[in-house]
């Protein structure tokens, strides 16, 4: 499984550094991706709605976000984790 660790620093640019789901309580509270990701591995990362799935809000986290992400290097990767995670809802 990829760690925040696994991914460069880097500042905004057009394509995702990579996509997340965030949990709590063994449930998926947000879905996203990162936009900035600073060295100490705190960063900015863009939300999904969950009914449209378009973009939401655009948050800053510090790097203890990250800790209880599941990261996916597509949107297609998080999309299907989430299919499978939601048959077993």
């Amino acid at each position: 499984m990829k760690s925040i660790e696994d991914y460069k620093p880097r500042k905004k640019s057009d394509s995702p550094i990579a996509f997340f789901h965030y949990w709590k309580d063994d449930k998926i509270m947000y879905q996203g991706y990162i936009v900035h990701l600073k060295k100490d591995r705190s960063g900015e990362c863009q939300l999904f709605e969950w009914l449209s799935g378009t973009r939401s809000d655009e948050i800053t986290v510090t790097r203890a976000f990250f800790d209880d992400c599941t990261f996916y290097d597509s949107d297609y990767q998080m999309n299907s984790a989430y299919e499978k995670y939601s048959k077993t809802r």
